[in-house]
């Protein structure tokens, strides 16, 4: 029940967060707004790789039995 409490706090303080990046990111010049939204979505794919790793090992240990 905890994780799930803080699991949704973070959720909304991160849709809080929002807003303030994207103005930030609006504010740069195109170049480097591509190249920053470039870093983020590279930075969200290996957090979500790191996270699932470990799931992944856990199913094919599953099926080589």
């Amino acid at each position: 029940m905890t994780k799930a409490i803080v699991s949704s706090a973070a959720f909304f303080a991160l849709l809080l967060m929002v807003e303030p990046v994207c103005t930030f990111i609006d504010s740069l010049p195109p170049a480097l707004n591509m190249a920053l939204v470039c870093v983020m979505v590279g930075a969200v794919m290996l957090a979500f790789y790191l996270m699932m790793r470990r799931e992944l090992e856990l199913c094919e240990g599953h099926y080589e039995r």
